[in-house]
This record gives C-alpha cells, structure tokens and sequence, in this order.
C-alpha cells in the first residue's frame, strides 16, 4: 500500500510530532508498505533549511517551501502555515501523484482540509492522526471565547475536515470524548474514532547503575545534588507558575538544582523569573538532540510534566513517554525527592 502522511515538521527538525510520524512511517516501510512525508523545508523555529528530498531510513521524504518566520510571532507563524498550506495543495493536485490513503496530521491547524480536499479529487482514503484538537486548544488558551461565533465557526471547520474520514485517533480518552462531542451529528466520523497513546523511542533505557551520563558530568552536577528537570516544549499549554515558586522557596538549598530544557511560547516566563532573582538555582538549556536524549533525560533525578487544567483533553505532554522509561536505581534520589518536594504534575 502507498500512504502519504502530512505534517508540517519532520526529522531531523526536533518537533515531537514529526519524531513520532517517523516512527509511524519506519513501522509502515517495515511492514512491506511504500510510505512517503509531506512537511516543510523549515525547521520548527524557523533557522534552518532542510533538504528538499531525503530518503530516511526507508521512508520517502519530500519537503516543500514554506516560509520561515518561526513561532516568535502570530503573524509570522500565521504566515508559515499559509505558505504551507499553499505549496501543500499545489504537490497534492499533481496528476501523477495518487497514493492509496492519505494520513494528515494537527499541524499546522486545519491542514486536514487540505487532505480531504485532495482525497476527494483522486477517489482515495483519507485519515486523521489528531494531536491538538481545534478548536478547543485556542479557546484553553484564551485566544477566542468557548461557544462564540468564532469558534462555532471553526467547529463547523473541525466537523468538515473530519467528516469523512476512514480512521481518526487521538492520544487518549478524554481527547477522544472531546472530539466526539464535534462529532456527534456524524455517526461514521464517530464511528472512525479510536485511541492511540504515544509511546517512548525504544532506544530509550536507563542508564547503567553506578555509571554517570556524560552530561551530568559536563554540567558538573554534582552526585549530592537534588536534579529537578523539565525537558521538552514549554508551550502554552503548560504550567511553571508552581515549580517557579518551588524553585524560590528552595533557593536557599543549593543541592537542589532545576533545570529547564528546551523552548517554546512560555520559555520566557523562565528567563525572566531567573532575571528578576538570580539567585534561583535555575539552569536553562536548548532541546536536546535525539541522539543524546537518553544521557539528558538519564542526568536526572525528578522530571516535571505539566498541564493547565483548561487544556485537559485538547493535548497530551508528549515528554511523558519519554519520562517513563527510566526507572530509578538508586535509592539516594527518591529520599532526596522526599526531603525537599513534592512534584504535582
């Protein structure tokens, strides 16, 4: 079978989504199928260009322009998905491209309209491998009132777009009963519904016991310290409200250390607390590379994972799965935890 999957980002770039679309795209090729990407030549920030065609552990991957304002601005990011959106339909118009289905992505925003147009020129299957749910996740964050016009009339888009539909998954229950909610009017969308929870790359184990990840030692943390760590994207739809107070009741502690890698909408709220009081044992860092995920996440002793509760539903941390993985080994850490917090997630 030839699939087609659309998603805006895509590897090497570091978006989850696209990390998770290329283990869905190697299982598929391993699987006898023929898969084949649609993304962007833009990374997720907008700073680099990638190759327009690439073969990636066998699966074909074709990057079209778009342009490259990054996520700094509304306006800029509004503009990247345009262009996207754009360029997507002209490569999916070909006449000589006819895949058997089609398996579109939340991001960006809509571009299951995009496919279901295309399915519906060419006579073919179309697919939903839904990650953020609009448009719920623009209303959780404040962006447009829950019931208005707008987003009645962009629920009418939500319903369009997935109408027809021959397999939608979300990332857990609760997503799923939102959805179903949109949908209740069309019983085969309903009926296309299933759940499909993300999962952790299978490379990722523990560290060996009484071994130290090399990263722990370039950042000389030291073994007496207490490392609190949060790894991945700080969106909008996640809270440090909680864990900056922490960090501030604990400055005095300098055995507790808290770091916070990688970037995103909310990263500034970080920078700015550590600017106002430098004396926060604050260590901010950039996302780390897929090849050295597991020493990062190995180098600490707690994880924090986040969510706003007015986002329950509408998205899942993907950091979780990765988080899961390691168990740990050492009894030191899970005292040190006990001595100085408890971490709500």
């Amino acid at each position: 079978m030839n699939i087609l999957l659309i998603n805006q980002y895509y590897p090497p770039d570091t978006a989850p989504t696209g990390q998770y679309l290329h283990d869905l795209a190697k299982a598929l090729t391993a699987r006898g199928h023929e898969a084949q990407v649609f993304c962007s030549r833009r990374a997720y920030n907008g700073s680099r260009l990638y190759a327009p065609e690439e073969t990636m552990d066998g699966v074909r991957v074709s990057r079209i322009r778009a342009s490259g304002f990054g996520r700094k601005t509304a306006i800029g990011k509004l503009f990247d998905y345009a262009t996207f959106y754009f360029s997507l339909a002209l490569r999916l118009a070909r006449r000589d491209f006819k895949p058997d289905v089609i398996l579109a992505l939340t991001t960006p925003p809509y571009v299951g309209l995009v496919a279901r147009w295309a399915v519906r020129r060419k006579n073919i299957s179309c697919a939903h491998w839904v990650m953020d749910i609009y448009p719920d996740v623009l209303a959780a964050h404040g962006a447009l009132a829950s019931g208005g016009f707008v987003y009645r009339l962009l629920a009418r888009l939500t319903r369009r777009e997935l109408r027809d539909s021959s397999l939608i998954t979300t990332l857990g229950g609760d997503m799923a009963d939102r959805l179903r909610r949109h949908l209740s009017e069309i019983p085969a969308a309903m009926n296309a519904i299933k759940v499909l929870p993300l999962w952790g790359a299978s490379d990722l184990c523990p560290w060996p016991t009484g071994e130290i990840p090399p990263l722990r030692k370039e950042k000389q943390w030291g073994k007496d310290e207490l490392v609190l760590m949060y790894s991945g994207n700080m969106g909008r739809g996640h809270r440090f409200g909680e864990f900056l107070a922490a960090a501030a009741e604990l400055k005095n502690d300098r055995s507790v250390r808290w770091v916070f890698a990688g970037g995103g909408a909310r990263r500034g709220e970080i920078e700015a607390a550590h600017e106002r009081d430098p004396e926060l044992n604050i260590e901010l860092l950039p996302y780390a590379p897929s090849e050295t995920l597991r020493e990062h996440l190995c180098s600490a002793d707690v994880h924090l994972v986040s969510l706003d509760a007015s986002w329950q539903g509408c998205m899942v941390p993907s950091k979780v799965q990765g988080i899961f993985f390691r168990r740990q080994t050492a009894g030191f850490c899970r005292r040190r935890a006990k001595q100085h917090c408890a971490v709500d997630s």
